[in-house]
Protein backbone atom coordinates (compact mmCIF):
# COMPACT_ATOMS: atom_id res chain seq x y z
CA UNK A 1 0.00 0.00 0.00
CA UNK A 2 1.24 3.31 -1.24
CA UNK A 3 1.16 5.84 1.39
CA UNK A 4 0.60 10.54 0.29
CA UNK A 5 0.55 13.00 2.74
CA UNK A 6 -1.64 16.24 1.82
CA UNK A 7 -0.50 19.26 3.06
CA UNK A 8 -1.57 22.81 2.34
CA UNK A 9 -5.09 24.73 2.94
CA UNK A 10 -8.55 24.23 3.92
CA UNK A 11 -9.20 23.75 0.18
CA UNK A 12 -7.83 20.64 0.18
CA UNK A 13 -10.98 19.79 1.53
CA UNK A 14 -12.35 19.27 -1.62
CA UNK A 15 -10.42 15.75 -1.45
CA UNK A 16 -11.53 14.72 1.67
CA UNK A 17 -14.62 16.65 3.01
CA UNK A 18 -13.90 16.07 6.56
CA UNK A 19 -12.11 12.27 6.30
CA UNK A 20 -8.97 12.00 8.11
CA UNK A 21 -7.51 9.24 5.03
CA UNK A 22 -9.30 7.98 1.92
CA UNK A 23 -8.69 4.82 0.54
CA UNK A 24 -8.10 4.47 -3.80
CA UNK A 25 -7.12 0.65 -4.04
CA UNK A 26 -3.18 0.29 -3.46
CA UNK A 27 -2.79 4.02 -2.16
CA UNK A 28 -3.83 5.53 1.04
CA UNK A 29 -4.40 9.39 0.84
CA UNK A 30 -3.53 11.54 4.42
CA UNK A 31 -5.58 14.74 4.86
CA UNK A 32 -3.02 16.80 6.67
CA UNK A 33 -4.56 20.05 5.60
CA UNK A 34 -4.83 23.16 7.85
CA UNK A 35 -6.82 26.25 7.53
CA UNK A 36 -5.77 30.00 6.65
CA UNK A 37 -2.28 28.64 6.16
CA UNK A 38 -0.26 30.84 3.22
CA UNK A 39 2.95 30.41 1.48
CA UNK A 40 4.30 33.32 2.68
CA UNK A 41 3.84 31.94 5.96
CA UNK A 42 6.19 29.11 5.60
CA UNK A 43 9.19 31.73 5.87
CA UNK A 44 7.36 33.45 8.66
CA UNK A 45 9.44 32.51 11.86
CA UNK A 46 6.83 34.43 13.41
CA UNK A 47 3.47 32.70 12.07
CA UNK A 48 1.19 31.72 14.84
CA UNK A 49 0.46 28.56 12.83
CA UNK A 50 3.22 27.16 12.44
CA UNK A 51 2.62 24.66 9.78
CA UNK A 52 6.09 24.74 8.48
CA UNK A 53 7.09 23.14 11.67
CA UNK A 54 4.30 20.76 11.50
CA UNK A 55 5.02 19.61 7.49
CA UNK A 56 8.75 19.10 8.65
CA UNK A 57 7.96 17.43 11.81
CA UNK A 58 5.81 15.52 10.14
CA UNK A 59 8.50 14.36 7.42
CA UNK A 60 10.91 13.24 9.87
CA UNK A 61 8.83 10.61 11.09
CA UNK A 62 7.92 9.65 7.32
CA UNK A 63 9.55 6.89 5.06
CA UNK A 64 11.01 8.62 1.43
CA UNK A 65 8.80 6.38 -0.46
CA UNK A 66 6.06 8.41 1.17
CA UNK A 67 4.69 10.95 -1.80
CA UNK A 68 4.32 14.28 -0.65
CA UNK A 69 1.03 16.47 -2.33
CA UNK A 70 1.38 20.50 -1.53
CA UNK A 71 -1.62 22.56 -2.51
CA UNK A 72 -0.85 26.17 -1.72
CA UNK A 73 -1.49 29.22 -3.07
CA UNK A 74 -5.18 29.66 -2.35
CA UNK A 75 -4.47 32.04 0.97
CA UNK A 76 -2.04 34.52 -0.83
CA UNK A 77 -4.43 34.96 -4.06
CA UNK A 78 -7.61 35.56 -2.17
CA UNK A 79 -6.24 37.05 1.24
CA UNK A 80 -2.74 38.05 1.94
CA UNK A 81 -2.26 40.27 -1.45
CA UNK A 82 -5.55 42.37 -0.73
CA UNK A 83 -4.52 42.62 3.30
CA UNK A 84 -1.02 43.78 1.94
CA UNK A 85 -2.38 46.32 -0.39
CA UNK A 86 -4.90 47.68 1.35
CA UNK A 87 -4.40 46.86 4.91
CA UNK A 88 -0.83 47.55 5.14
CA UNK A 89 -1.11 50.44 2.44
CA UNK A 90 2.18 48.74 0.89
CA UNK A 91 2.92 49.84 -3.00
CA UNK A 92 2.47 46.02 -4.41
CA UNK A 93 2.30 44.84 -7.54
CA UNK A 94 0.35 42.30 -8.52
CA UNK A 95 2.94 40.85 -11.34
CA UNK A 96 6.12 41.38 -8.75
CA UNK A 97 3.74 39.34 -5.54
CA UNK A 98 2.87 36.11 -7.88
CA UNK A 99 6.79 35.91 -8.50
CA UNK A 100 8.10 36.54 -4.84
CA UNK A 101 5.31 34.13 -4.16
CA UNK A 102 6.19 31.54 -6.41
CA UNK A 103 9.87 31.86 -5.75
CA UNK A 104 9.01 31.01 -1.74
CA UNK A 105 6.73 27.89 -3.22
CA UNK A 106 9.66 26.85 -5.54
CA UNK A 107 11.92 26.75 -2.52
CA UNK A 108 9.71 24.77 -0.11
CA UNK A 109 8.96 21.83 -2.89
CA UNK A 110 12.88 21.77 -3.77
CA UNK A 111 13.55 21.52 -0.03
CA UNK A 112 10.93 18.68 0.27
CA UNK A 113 11.93 16.89 -3.29
CA UNK A 114 16.10 17.36 -1.94
CA UNK A 115 14.81 15.44 1.41
CA UNK A 116 14.57 12.63 -0.95
CA UNK A 117 10.46 12.54 -0.95
CA UNK A 118 8.88 12.45 -4.66
CA UNK A 119 6.33 15.39 -4.56
CA UNK A 120 3.36 16.51 -6.42
CA UNK A 121 2.13 19.98 -6.44
CA UNK A 122 -1.97 20.23 -6.75
CA UNK A 123 -2.99 23.65 -8.55
CA UNK A 124 -4.62 25.87 -6.19
CA UNK A 125 -8.43 26.04 -7.05
CA UNK A 126 -10.29 28.67 -8.98
CA UNK A 127 -12.31 31.46 -7.22
CA UNK A 128 -16.20 31.15 -6.38
CA UNK A 129 -18.12 33.89 -8.25
CA UNK A 130 -20.30 34.02 -5.80
CA UNK A 131 -18.62 34.16 -2.46
CA UNK A 132 -15.44 35.55 -3.52
CA UNK A 133 -15.62 39.26 -2.62
CA UNK A 134 -17.68 38.96 0.45
CA UNK A 135 -14.73 36.35 1.79
CA UNK A 136 -11.98 38.85 0.98
CA UNK A 137 -14.00 42.10 2.22
CA UNK A 138 -14.82 40.22 5.92
CA UNK A 139 -11.12 38.49 5.95
CA UNK A 140 -9.27 42.32 5.57
CA UNK A 141 -11.99 44.67 7.30
CA UNK A 142 -12.43 46.46 4.02
CA UNK A 143 -15.10 46.81 1.62
CA UNK A 144 -13.17 47.11 -1.22
CA UNK A 145 -14.75 46.24 -5.35
CA UNK A 146 -13.05 43.24 -7.29
CA UNK A 147 -14.06 41.65 -10.25
CA UNK A 148 -14.36 38.34 -10.74
CA UNK A 149 -12.40 38.00 -14.00
CA UNK A 150 -9.48 39.86 -12.68
CA UNK A 151 -9.34 37.53 -9.88
CA UNK A 152 -9.90 34.71 -12.48
CA UNK A 153 -7.07 36.16 -14.48
CA UNK A 154 -4.62 36.59 -11.54
CA UNK A 155 -4.91 32.61 -10.87
CA UNK A 156 -4.51 31.77 -14.21
CA UNK A 157 -1.26 34.21 -14.57
CA UNK A 158 -0.17 32.37 -11.16
CA UNK A 159 -1.21 28.68 -12.78
CA UNK A 160 0.79 29.31 -15.62
CA UNK A 161 3.76 30.31 -14.01
CA UNK A 162 4.13 27.48 -11.36
CA UNK A 163 3.50 24.92 -14.34
CA UNK A 164 6.09 26.24 -16.05
CA UNK A 165 8.79 26.41 -13.00
CA UNK A 166 8.14 22.91 -11.71
CA UNK A 167 8.26 21.63 -15.50
CA UNK A 168 11.37 23.45 -15.92
CA UNK A 169 12.32 21.14 -12.61
CA UNK A 170 10.55 18.09 -13.55
CA UNK A 171 8.53 18.24 -10.36
CA UNK A 172 5.03 17.11 -10.77
CA UNK A 173 1.76 18.94 -11.17
CA UNK A 174 -1.52 17.92 -10.68
CA UNK A 175 -3.41 20.51 -12.36
CA UNK A 176 -7.33 20.78 -11.38
CA UNK A 177 -7.94 23.94 -13.74
CA UNK A 178 -9.07 21.80 -16.61
CA UNK A 179 -11.57 19.66 -14.29
CA UNK A 180 -12.91 22.34 -12.61
CA UNK A 181 -13.30 25.53 -14.72
CA UNK A 182 -14.23 26.19 -18.27
CA UNK A 183 -11.26 28.02 -20.51
CA UNK A 184 -11.81 30.73 -22.89
CA UNK A 185 -10.36 32.03 -25.76
CA UNK A 186 -7.80 33.98 -23.86
CA UNK A 187 -6.57 30.93 -21.93
CA UNK A 188 -8.48 32.38 -19.06
CA UNK A 189 -10.14 29.66 -16.79
CA UNK A 190 -13.32 30.31 -14.69
CA UNK A 191 -15.04 27.98 -12.24
CA UNK A 192 -17.60 25.95 -13.59
CA UNK A 193 -21.22 25.80 -12.13
CA UNK A 194 -21.21 22.87 -11.07
CA UNK A 195 -18.53 23.33 -8.63
CA UNK A 196 -20.11 26.89 -6.71
CA UNK A 197 -19.67 25.76 -3.32
CA UNK A 198 -21.69 27.68 -0.53
CA UNK A 199 -18.62 29.51 1.05
CA UNK A 200 -15.68 30.60 -1.21
CA UNK A 201 -14.69 26.69 -1.10
CA UNK A 202 -15.84 24.60 -3.85
CA UNK A 203 -18.79 21.99 -3.83
CA UNK A 204 -17.89 19.38 -1.88
CA UNK A 205 -14.94 21.13 0.26
CA UNK A 206 -17.10 24.11 2.17
CA UNK A 207 -16.44 24.80 6.22
CA UNK A 208 -17.18 21.81 8.03
CA UNK A 209 -20.15 23.22 9.68
CA UNK A 210 -21.73 24.38 6.56
CA UNK A 211 -21.01 20.40 5.28
CA UNK A 212 -22.68 18.86 8.40
CA UNK A 213 -25.93 20.52 7.10
CA UNK A 214 -26.08 19.37 3.88
CA UNK A 215 -27.59 16.25 2.70
CA UNK A 216 -25.11 13.56 3.32
CA UNK A 217 -24.65 13.05 -0.39
CA UNK A 218 -23.91 16.85 -1.24
CA UNK A 219 -20.68 17.06 -3.00
CA UNK A 220 -19.52 13.77 -3.19
CA UNK A 221 -19.55 13.60 -6.74
CA UNK A 222 -17.00 16.06 -6.85
CA UNK A 223 -14.85 14.78 -4.11
CA UNK A 224 -14.78 11.80 -5.83
CA UNK A 225 -14.33 13.07 -8.97
CA UNK A 226 -11.58 15.21 -8.05
CA UNK A 227 -9.71 11.98 -5.43
CA UNK A 228 -10.28 9.30 -8.92
CA UNK A 229 -8.47 11.99 -11.35
CA UNK A 230 -5.68 12.41 -8.38
CA UNK A 231 -5.24 8.53 -8.34
CA UNK A 232 -5.25 8.41 -12.03
CA UNK A 233 -3.04 10.89 -12.39
CA UNK A 234 -0.92 8.89 -9.67
CA UNK A 235 -0.75 5.87 -11.45
CA UNK A 236 -0.60 6.43 -14.83
CA UNK A 237 3.15 8.27 -13.45
CA UNK A 238 6.10 6.53 -12.66
CA UNK A 239 5.73 8.13 -8.90
CA UNK A 240 4.91 4.15 -7.57
CA UNK A 241 8.05 2.69 -8.98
Amino acid sequence: MHEIYMFGDSHCRIFFRKLDKINRENITFYNMYQSKVSLRGLINKNSKLKYRDYIMNTLKNLNTDTIICLKFGQIDLEYVYYYKKYVKKQDINLLEFIDETLEIYMSFIKEIHNAGFKVIVISPNLPNPKYFLPTIQESIGIKIKIEYMDLCNTFTIFNEKLENYLRNDNINFFNIFPIIGTKDFNNQYTLKEEFIGLDHHLKGGEHCSILDKQNPNYGINENNLLINSLYNYISSSKLLI
